[in-house]
């Protein structure tokens, strides 16, 4: 079964998130993933009101709004509107400068800025997708998002950011040699191209990760 609203999308609406929440402790075993959500949708129905009251944002408000840590998750089978809707206006750079602590001239927004140097933090995805070597390729310590380098065969001169907030794609990659992954990867991570073995030796390492 799936949990689904009457909203846009098939979210569902903020007036039945407690029903929805009583519900939930009938699923056992799948309750723990949309929990999750649940949580989310009722921070963003939370930052929705405070909106509208013209309060400030918290630290923690905004690391949530920016999905710093994690990606915001609803019930319905696209992005919830609301979270553009919360973001339009706002200045990215100050608001990710004020929770990451980097200054605002260390955070990118686009691929250009991503390599202009000393890139800190980029927020968004990063889209590489073309690059065939990494030979001279510097990378933000940090991405916010995901980091599509699936045209890679070679690990050779990669050096891969500290944390990414999404996905990894390195799905041509042939060999494992010379290849140490970010500390933290929020989303998943394709090495489609690599022998079982090799793959295992990943999924060992880091247990949490889902490795495709």
């Amino acid at each position: 079964g799936e949990v689904r609203g009457i909203l846009p999308h098939q979210e569902v609406e903020p007036a039945l998130q407690d029903i929805l929440d009583d519900k939930l402790t009938e699923f056992g075993s799948e309750a723990e993933s949309y929990q999750k959500k649940s949580a989310d949708m009722k921070m963003l129905t939370s930052l929705q009101r405070k909106a509208e009251k013209s309060e400030d944002f918290s630290k923690d408000d905004l690391r949530f709004l920016y999905e710093i840590d994690a990606k915001i998750e609803g019930f319905g089978y696209e992005k919830d509107p609301r979270i553009a809707e919360l973001r339009a206006g706002r200045d990215v750079k100050t608001d990710i400068s004020l929770v990451t602590g980097y200054p605002e001239e260390a955070i990118s927004t686009t691929k250009k800025e991503a390599f202009s140097g000393d890139i800190l933090f980029h927020y968004g995805d990063l889209d590489l997708s073309s690059l065939t070597s990494a030979e001279g390729l510097t990378l933000p310590e940090s991405v916010g998002g995901s980091l599509d380098l699936r045209s890679l065969t070679s690990a050779k001169d990669l050096t891969l950011p500290q944390s990414l907030g999404g996905n990894l794609y390195l799905s041509r990659l042939t060999s494992a040699e010379g290849l140490t992954l970010p500390e933290s990867v929020s989303g998943d991570l394709n090495l489609s191209s690599l022998t079982s073995a090799e793959k295992n030796v990943f999924r060992t390492k880091y247990p949490t990760l889902s490795i495709i």
